[in-house]
């Protein structure tokens, strides 16, 4: 689970756990603990951590979950799922015990920074370095658990995380544009919204359901596609195919197949260009 932390750091207040109220992950679990007499048992569960209630501003999320995965450090028979609750800000994560209402009024605390976290319920800081530690102060936790400290910190390649973590990574991109356009929109029209849109089917022009996991091929030149301007997103790629085409001729061939038999060019520009000066026209 730190992995995928680490390699969504940039998308998402809580490094895109999924924090929606309802919402589940599960884990396979091989455990083992000491019985009664001091025999080792040993078993295989299913564990489920469940988001129970959601709190969350444009730069923060706070959830109660029952069942995180710290839970399976002291499970044993019959031992019900606890609940916890998650906050997350600036790339950190607070773990802290949840209260025994539906925990609503503590979350909004933990937003409006009027219930802060002690410093020792800080599990993860983003990004991680060499010497980070994590629990400063074991005695102060609530939940007992031990700290924890980075040994060694090394850059994980593009296209490893792309290859592991290629369908979260493109939802993750979907979600921070969706959302910067809308705070973008908000911010020029001067809206005032009683609380933020949940956009629930988003569609290419055409019609077709935006897919994460859909394959899509890019055309471009290949001054982007080797790293111009500093635009350097598609030069670690692989899959790379030179076509050897000009842009000139891709434009002469559009134009001739758009006119074919004598047919007109009807084309839309989209106000993309406008004319701004005099001259003659065709200039």
């Amino acid at each position: 689970m730190l992995l995928l932390l680490l390699a969504f750091a940039g998308f998402a207040p809580c490094a895109q756990l999924p924090l929606d109220a309802g919402a589940t992950w599960t884990y396979r679990a091989d455990l083992t603990w000491v019985r009664r007499g001091g025999r080792a048992a040993h078993r295989s569960i299913v564990w489920t951590a469940r988001v129970l209630t959601v709190r969350a501003t444009d730069s923060s999320v706070a959830a109660i979950v029952r069942g995180w995965p710290s839970d399976l450090a002291w499970w044993e028979p019959g031992r019900a799922p606890g609940r916890s609750a998650v906050y997350c800000v600036g790339g950190r994560v607070y773990l802290l015990r949840a209260p025994a209402d539906s925990g609503a009024a503590f979350l909004t605390g933990l937003l409006d920074d009027t219930q802060r976290p002690d410093s020792a319920d800080l599990i993860l800081e983003l990004p991680l370095h060499t010497g980070a530690l994590f629990g400063r102060d074991p005695a102060k936790r609530r939940d007992t658990l031990y700290a924890w400290y980075v040994e060694g910190a090394e850059p994980v390649p593009p296209a490893v995380l792309r290859r592991r973590f290629g369908d979260a990574i493109r939802q993750s991109v979907i979600e921070t544009l969706l959302r910067e356009t809308w705070e973008a929109a908000r911010e020029q029209d001067g809206l005032k919204p009683i609380a933020d849109p949940q956009v629930r089917n988003v569609k290419f022009e055409d019609g077709a359901p935006l897919d994460p996991k859909r394959t899509l091929h890019v055309a471009c030149n290949d001054f982007m596609a080797t790293g111009g301007d500093d635009y350097s997103a598609l030069r670690s790629e692989r899959n790379r195919v030179f076509t050897d085409i000009l842009v000139r001729e891709a434009l002469e061939q559009y134009i001739s197949d758009r006119c074919k038999d004598g047919a007109a060019l009807d084309v839309r520009t989209d106000d993309r260009i406008r004319r701004i000066g005099g001259g003659s026209a065709g200039r």
